[in-house]
């Protein structure tokens, strides 16, 4: 089985755009400043996630939909971190952010009645919200992370 670590590490190379030039200005002063904390938050999501019973590719896909890992973000919405979630619309006292933003998915799993696709639609825009692009595109980096991390053979997608 493949460790967080380097579930994580493979996100990362998600986040740095492969086209872009090594030699650019800042290139390097973004890599060396930004990938270790966001490292640090996904690692950070993965053990959450185990906390709480969750799929752990899951909330790493969900969290790198959300916020690219950058734990300072705050959208016009309102939403805030790594999990982009309003801690006032979830019950999870003593919870850090990211511990809200998986139990607001938990609370969105159970009020789609296990339909994992609506609970992410859902997580994003509300209750009207639905399984669309972007919970399918959530969907399927969760699928190749897990099956990178079986090493199974047998996984043509990895």
């Amino acid at each position: 089985m493949t460790s967080y670590f380097e579930i994580c590490w493979i996100v990362m190379g998600l986040i740095v755009n492969p086209s872009q030039s090594p030699h650019s200005t800042g290139w390097s002063k973004l890599i060396a400043k930004s990938i270790p904390a966001r490292m640090d938050q996904c690692l950070h999501v993965a053990k959450a996630a185990d906390k709480f019973e969750v799929d752990p590719y899951l909330m790493i896909a969900l969290a790198y939909y959300e916020s690219r890992f950058e734990a300072g973000l705050t959208s016009s919405a309102g939403a805030k971190g790594v999990m982009q979630v309003k801690k006032q619309f979830v019950d999870c006292a003593g919870c850090s952010e990211i511990e809200y933003g998986i139990k607001a998915y938990q609370t969105w799993l159970a009020k789609s009645e296990g339909d994992v696709c609506l609970a992410l639609g859902r997580y994003t825009v509300g209750n009207k919200g639905q399984c669309g692009k972007r919970s399918k595109a959530i969907l399927k980096l969760a699928a190749d992370l897990a099956c990178f991390a079986s090493k199974d053979e047998d996984c043509h997608d990895c």
